[in-house]
């Protein structure tokens, strides 16, 4: 009858609409871990070029530290020749 194919047309979408409902849960989960991912890798990042810049301070420290102990030694030169 036309009521029952109606009750079965129902049943079929309604139970589409549960798989879908689990597909956009399970799909929610896997953007949640992968935007977690991502974080972490920027988090690491970030880290790396805090380093980095305290690696290229330091060794701008050491230029001119070296550089202040080469005018020392040419003016050391001067007064002892």
């Amino acid at each position: 009858s036309r009521t029952e194919n109606q009750i079965q047309t129902l049943q079929d979408n309604f139970r589409k609409l549960q798989r879908l409902i689990r597909k956009l849960e399970t799909d929610e989960a896997s953007a949640k871990i992968e935007e977690e991912h991502l974080l972490a890798s920027f988090r690491q990042w970030l880290d790396i070029e805090r380093k980095y810049d305290e690696n290229d301070s330091f060794i701008n420290s050491v230029c001119d530290a070296q550089q202040r102990i080469v005018e020392n030694h040419d003016d050391l030169l001067k007064f002892t020749d």
